[in-house]
């Protein structure tokens, strides 16, 4: 049994078909890259895996459970969490209450989460940034904010929706290992959305590209980058060339 499966999926808004027939699996402790053109349809499946949209048919199985037709809260209670492309911080509250929001999901005393919160602001390098509110964070602290709240209702499982775009190659760099660590050091499978191909190359063991919602290539990223069909559909002829 596979730690966390996609079956026949498929979700379409009116007449467009967002996800076609979408097949994938993910074993526990990876990190798999999802990758395509915009409008690929990647946004809409971490969607539909989050419990925001419904799907119109198939599984999505979290650990042998089919989470189809679940809410979002009742999802991140199974053990599911994700960040966003476009980060929105409660912005008047400390970065720390912002982390302490999440952190209840779990977590109903306040002096508990209080002491989650601090311990995964330390681990992600946000320590200094506690009690300052989150709309005076840089846009890569704001990325790691993200990350806070999402590791702060314990997920086993994380979505990453283009934690890297909008940073610089520095920002990139500590991003990138920050994404190691937490699958290293605190054990979470991660699926990650990414348009930057070298961080996309360094941290996945397994790439799935979709176009149009359907799946067209799955492999290691230094066979998928030279498939035919994924440079013609998402990385462009000038990728294959030598």
């Amino acid at each position: 049994m596979a730690f966390f499966e996609i079956k026949d999926l498929q979700k379409q808004f009116g007449g467009l078909v967002a996800i076609r027939d979408l097949n994938m699996s993910i074993e526990q402790g990876e990190i798999v890259g999802l990758i395509g053109p915009n409008g690929a349809g990647k946004t809409t499946l971490f969607n539909v895996i989050t419990g925001v949209y419904g799907p119109k048919r198939g599984q999505i199985l979290f650990k042998g459970r089919n989470l189809a037709g679940m809410g979002p809260d009742k999802i991140c209670q199974r053990g599911i969490a994700r960040t966003f492309q476009i980060v929105k911080p409660f912005h008047t509250l400390t970065v720390l209450d912002n982390t302490k929001v999440a952190a209840f999901c779990r977590i109903k005393s306040h002096e508990k989460a209080t002491q989650t919160s601090i311990g995964i602001l330390h681990f992600l390098g946000l320590e200094d940034k506690a009690h300052i509110p989150a709309e005076h964070l840089t846009l890569a602290q704001k990325k790691k904010l993200e990350l806070a709240r999402a590791l702060a209702t314990q997920p086993q499982f994380l979505l990453l929706d283009e934690t890297l775009a909008g940073l610089n190659a520095t920002e990139m760099d500590s991003m990138i290992e920050t994404v190691r660590k937490i699958r290293e050091q605190k054990g979470v499978t991660i699926l990650a959305v990414e348009h930057v191909m070298r961080a996309v190359m360094k941290i996945s063991d397994r790439v799935v590209v979709i176009d149009q919602g359907h799946k067209i290539a799955e492999g290691p990223p230094e066979e998928v980058v030279r498939n035919p069909e994924v440079i013609k559909a998402y990385l462009g002829e000038e990728y294959g060339r030598p």
